[in-house]
C-alpha cells in the first residue's frame, strides 16, 4: 500500500459514544489496539464472537509490547491462530467527541494457521470463518460504519501477497 493511499475520516457511534477516526496511512507512532485481518485462506476471513457479536480478531496492547507482538498474542489468545505472513495496512487515530479518548488503532492483513481443537474462552465464544464476499454483512458494523469496507479493500489489495 502506497502512502498516497486515500484518506478517510469519518464520525462513528459506539455504544452511544460518538468518535472520530482519521486514517494515518502506515505510521511510526505507538499503537493502543491492533487488529487483524486474518486470511486462513485465500477468499476466507476469521471473525469472533465477543459481547458485541461477530468482530475481527485483536485487542490492546500490553505496557512492554510493540503492536506486531500484540497481535500474535491476542489471535493465540482469542482464536488459537498462528499469523504465517503480515503485512500493515495501516493505522486509523481515534478521538473521542463525547468522552475524553485518544487512540491509535492499527490494523493488518495476515494469512494465519488455526489450531485444531479450539475452544472457547472467557471472552470469545466462537471463532468463525466467513467468505469476503459476506465479510459486511456478517460485521454488526459491517454496513454502518465507513471504515469496514475502507479497511477490506486495503486487505483485498495485499492478500495476494500473502500466499
Amino acid at each position: 500500500m502506497s502512502a498516497d493511499s486515500p484518506a478517510l475520516v469519518c464520525e462513528v457511534a459506539i455504544r452511544g459514544e460518538r468518535y472520530r477516526c482519521t486514517w494515518l496511512n502506515v505510521v511510526d507512532v505507538p499503537a493502543s489496539r491492533v487488529r487483524a485481518f486474518a486470511f486462513p485462506e485465500s477468499g476466507q476471513l476469521l471473525l469472533v464472537r465477543g459481547d458485541d457479536g461477530l468482530q475481527i480478531p485483536g485487542g490492546g496492547v500490553e505496557r512492554g509490547e510493540v503492536a506486531d507482538e500484540a497481535l500474535r498474542r491476542e489471535l493465540k489468545e482469542e482464536a488459537d491462530a498462528s499469523i504465517l505472513a503480515s503485512q500493515r495496512l495501516g493505522a486509523f487515530q481515534i478521538e473521542g467527541l463525547t468522552r475524553d479518548l485518544e487512540e491509535v488503532h492499527e490494523f493488518y492483513a495476515c494469512r494465519v494457521s488455526l489450531a485444531d481443537g479450539w475452544k472457547p474462552t472467557r471472552d470469545i465464544s466462537a471463532r468463525i470463518i466467513v467468505s469476503v464476499r459476506v465479510f459486511l454483512d456478517a460485521l454488526p458494523w459491517g454496513r454502518s460504519d465507513p471504515r469496514a469496507a475502507f479497511l477490506l479493500e486495503r486487505a483485498l489489495e495485499v492478500e495476494p501477497s500473502l500466499w
